[in-house]
């Protein structure tokens, strides 16, 4: 619960009809045709709290903060109105100054939250951009190199990919993006990577090559030592550049002493 969601008081807050009915009445209008979820992600609140207020389960009376985060997620068009009615239903007694100023507060965290829920987005789209580029490039360096590949499985950006060959030690290929859209995403996607792969391994009889792409240095360490340490498989782990244009570093690590059948990086640095 957000510290600014209630004030502590020595009596617990009525929950008469006095104070019940107004106040229920004033928040379902202020959420309209939103979920309670929806209303309180918009309003910084958290759902627990919201949904003790509407069934008059408070043990403390909400602090004026509280309320000018539901007045000005309101549905309506008079906040400052709604913002009035519910100080006074709570006997919160502030001036004409501080009410302006806490709508002007509760107005810049809803931006924020508005400016950050965009950005989650944006980044979400760019991510599922650049892996699509990080497959693009590795089935590029492929068919550079001469190698026939044939799609096995339907797949999208968010997937692995499954390629069949012909004429190579390895008549499968199975590519997994590691990749992932900001520095403070890569722990979440390194365990991403893994569960992917360990999937992949526990279900083949005929272990195919591995070839595991990521854009992020700390992801392909991880992913190394991992490999190297844990499973009974052939694979790559491949770093690209921060453009998604090639690839800067590469590890191959051989299941029965299988020699690395491609080179993907002039001076990489193979095991």
């Amino acid at each position: 619960m957000s510290l600014t969601e209630s004030k502590i008081m020595s009596n617990p807050v009525s929950c008469d009809d006095s104070v019940l009915l107004p106040v229920r009445s004033l928040v379902m209008n202020a959420i309209g045709n939103r979920t309670i979820a929806g209303f309180c992600e918009d309003a910084g609140l958290s759902v627990g709290y919201m949904s003790r207020l509407l069934n008059g389960k408070m043990k403390s009376t909400p602090s004026v903060r509280t309320l000018a985060k539901i007045s000005c997620s309101s549905m309506g068009d008079d906040k400052q109105e709604v913002f009035k009615r519910l100080l006074d239903i709570y006997g919160h007694d502030i001036g004409v100054e501080e009410i302006q100023q806490e709508i002007r507060i509760a107005e810049r965290t809803s931006e924020i939250i508005e400016e950050e829920r965009e950005g989650a987005k944006a980044g979400k789209k760019s991510a599922i951009e650049l892996k699509a580029s990080v497959m693009g490039l590795m089935i590029s360096n492929l068919m550079i190199k001469g190698v026939p590949l044939k799609s096995l499985n339907n797949f999208g950006p968010n997937e692995t990919i499954d390629i069949g060959t012909e004429g190579y030690p390895f008549e499968r290929l199975v590519i997994i993006s590691g990749f992932c859209g900001n520095s403070t995403q890569a722990t979440m996607a390194e365990r991403d990577i893994m569960k992917q792969l360990l999937k992949c391994v526990s279900s083949q009889k005929d272990l195919p090559l591995y070839l595991i792409l990521t854009e992020h240095k700390e992801v392909f360490d991880f992913v190394s030592d991992v490999v190297e340490n844990s499973l009974e498989a052939s694979a790559y782990v491949l770093l690209t550049n921060s453009n998604v244009t090639g690839f800067v570093e590469q590890k191959f690590f051989a299941a029965e002493n299988v020699k690395a059948p491609f080179e993907f990086v002039d001076d990489a640095n193979n095991i």
